[in-house]
């Protein structure tokens, strides 16, 4: 069984949330900061 990859996209952060293997929770995984539409 594989994983889900959520995104929360937002002004300051895009947070990365990764499922458990059973797909039925969700848990951050890590942030990435939003500097612009360009390096994203």
């Amino acid at each position: 069984m594989g994983r889900i990859l959520g995104l929360d996209y937002g002004d300051r952060r895009i947070g990365l949330a990764l499922s458990d293997p059973s797909k039925m929770i969700a848990s951050p995984f890590k942030f990435i900061i939003n500097t612009g539409d360009d390096e994203v």
